[in-house]
């Protein structure tokens, strides 16, 4: 579950409502009437609106905390959701403003998923940067290690902003309304040229996007067209977040190696440190030094001595 968010007297509380699962086909929701959702008087406790959006729908959990963004004068509290679609909500009242499914209109929820082709839930917190907002498509983590998608999301339009719009059973029709700038899911059939599904929110900054795979692969893309610039294998799963840092790009992953990058259209490694110790924390850095959190350690790497 997420951490809550807060704006101004109100806190914007996640909830852990999903499914029980004793096996794959006996899943269903706990509670089809709690909220995923809540908004609370921060001094008082008392709930100001609650939303329940996914219902019976709700299979894939709530795992990322609210993003709150004032746009154009309207703040907005924006939340992934357990049915696969992220939400939009006026932070004063929990009127929604824009809906957004991230799976196609095809996709059935399914735990035996071995193609990557049921339904997603957005894992991370999505991020707001350079007019857009930008989020991934995941599981949990045992569950991530299939194909998925990266979006950017114009998070000025309002209604339902989804790629598609439902046209008969299983199907889909493009939707006029979409508030899709780009999606990345792949430039080639090579496991390097393909967005898998990600636990992790992206990193934007001067133009660019960098985007975790729990693959290994950390994708480098042109934040307003989506295009590629280009792709490195850490050769082993992200659960953490990029951080990007003094012009660098700075990944850690669950094999214990710690990649430096640098924040350019050209791929280029500065250094890799390995640390012989699993890391699923994002590398974080101040006053010089980068500090990662390991299995059971703590290392600071490059300060002053």
């Amino acid at each position: 579950m997420g951490s809550p968010a807060i704006y101004k007297d109100l806190l914007f509380v996640p909830t852990g409502n999903g499914v029980d699962a004793d096996h794959p086909g006996a899943v269903k929701v706990r509670a089809l009437e709690a909220p995923s959702l809540v908004c609370l008087n921060k001094r008082t406790g008392k709930v100001v609106w609650k939303d329940n959006s996914p219902g019976k729908e709700g299979y894939g959990g709530n795992h990322a905390s609210p993003l709150i963004v004032d746009i154009a004068g309207k703040v907005q509290v924006i939340h992934p959701q357990a049915d696969g679609w992220v939400r939009s909500f006026e932070a004063l009242t929990g009127k929604l403003v824009w809906k957004f499914d991230s799976n196609r209109k095809e996709a059935k929820w399914d735990w035996l998923d071995n193609q990557g082709t049921a339904r997603h839930v957005v894992v991370a917190t999505p991020v707001y940067a350079e007019k857009y907002v930008y989020f991934g498509a995941g599981r949990e983590a045992e569950f991530s290690l299939l194909p998925g998608r990266l979006f950017c999301v114009d998070p000025t339009k309002v209604g339902d902003i989804s790629s598609e719009l439902e046209d008969g059973k299983g199907k889909g029709k493009p939707n006029p309304n979409s508030g899709l700038v780009w999606d990345y899911t792949k430039v080639g059939d090579n496991p390097t040229e393909v967005m898998f599904q990600t636990t992790s929110s992206v990193a934007v900054y001067s133009g660019l996007v960098i985007a975790l795979d729990r693959a290994g692969s950390v994708h480098c893309l042109d934040a307003k067209t989506g295009k590629r610039y280009w792709t490195h294998d850490t050769r082993s799963a992200q659960l953490g977040d990029p951080l990007v840092a003094d012009g660098k790009v700075y990944v850690a992953n669950e094999g214990g190696i710690v990649t430096i990058l640098e924040l350019s259209k050209v791929p280029k490694v500065v250094a890799k440190h390995e640390c012989d110790s699993i890391m699923l924390a994002p590398p974080v850095f101040a006053n010089g030094t980068l500090y990662v959190l390991a299995h059971n350690r703590l290392f600071a790497i490059g300060g002053k001595k």
